[in-house]
């Protein structure tokens, strides 16, 4: 599993706009053709980027930490729009944290000092401001339905929520349900820090749900139906969300430490057509996609190169797949055209 790189792309002092794909081959047997990469968000000066989604017409959302704004893209990488600031007014934010889309193009964005969401109509303008009725210790994912119900993967210990991974709220944002299971631990604090799994829609607007630990996919539907297998990677890394994290009582007091060895990360799926998903995967300066299909069957696996980043969507009518990366160690978007075979 590995990239063959023809040639290195030259160091240059500002990002070009294009870089030729062609330079670039993915693993034997993986059924994407690249044919273009381009580098986008330079001019925007990008902060650190907390979440990210794809919208409707091929439209890209940010999250950015530290000035609690919300950038919009269009499908070419131009600036169509920003919102948000801190504060605590009408869309402000103490901590933006994550964002979701919903066809309609309203925006969702999570406010994880408080536990709020804030919509957005699709100019960007303020909507509304509504409380969660549960509190997550830690939250991995958010997703918006077409008829703005949201789905949230994250770890809580209100009950009978606290059991799941991901929880259901109607479009009044009210607590439906949950399902899913969380990573195998023998500490339930260490979820808390370790984190529950991705969470996606596919095209038909079911929930596909990544399990950080064990790497294990799950197709569900909103009303937490599983539709098929549980969907196990060709990987196995034999461990668990307490070795994410070692957790030491001193009285009151609790410290927190990591092990100095980065485990496996997973990111959220990217729907690529109606029965194929892709998962971005990480260890450690690696990269890998990994592609299935929702009956269950891995397809194949390619790594990519490191400061591509992860995928965040794929923008089938254009047949752009987005990423959030790096170039020269500062913030960007790539725009990657790419041509799907068939798997």
């Amino acid at each position: 599993m590995c990239v063959s790189i023809c040639s290195v792309f030259s160091v240059l002092s500002s990002p070009p706009s294009h870089l030729r794909g062609q330079q670039v081959q993915f693993d034997p047997g993986f059924p994407l053709i690249l044919e273009e990469v381009s580098v986008v968000g330079a001019e925007q000066e990008l902060g650190i980027i907390l979440d990210s989604a794809l919208g409707p017409e091929g439209s890209v959302y940010l999250a950015e930490a530290y000035s609690n704004r919300i950038i919009a893209l269009d499908a070419e990488g131009n600036l169509a729009w920003q919102s948000g600031r801190s504060g605590e007014g009408p869309g402000e934010f103490r901590s933006l944290y994550r964002i979701a889309i919903g066809s309609d193009g309203t925006l969702y964005a999570f406010d994880a000092y408080g536990g709020a969401i804030s919509r957005f109509s699709p100019d960007g303008s303020f909507v509304d401001r509504r409380q969660l009725e549960l509190r997550f210790s830690k939250m991995d994912g958010l997703v918006a339905t077409a008829d703005g119900r949201i789905a949230i993967a994250g770890i809580t210990a209100y009950q009978p929520a606290g059991d799941a991974a991901v929880h259901v709220f109607d479009p009044e944002s009210r607590y439906v349900r949950s399902f899913a299971p969380p990573p195998t631990s023998l500490n339930p604090m260490s979820l808390s820090y370790s984190g529950a799994g991705t969470v996606a829609l596919t095209r038909g607007g079911e929930v596909l749900f990544v399990r950080r630990i064990p790497y294990e996919i799950y197709h569900y539907s909103l009303d937490g139906v599983l539709l098929n297998n549980v969907i196990e990677a060709p990987f196995e890394y034999g461990f668990t969300a307490d070795d994410a994290v070692t957790i030491t009582e001193r009285g009151r007091r609790i410290e927190i430490s990591r092990p100095e060895t980065e485990l496996p990360f997973f990111s959220a799926p990217v729907p690529l057509t109606d029965s194929t998903f892709l998962v971005p995967r990480r260890e450690g300066e690696s990269r890998y996609w990994d592609i299935f299909t929702l009956t269950g069957r891995p397809v194949a696996t390619t790594s990519i190169p490191g400061d591509w980043g992860v995928a965040l969507g794929y923008d089938a009518e254009r047949s752009v797949l987005w990423a959030k990366g790096e170039y020269q160690l500062e913030p960007v978007l790539r725009r990657i055209s790419v041509r799907l075979t068939s798997p």
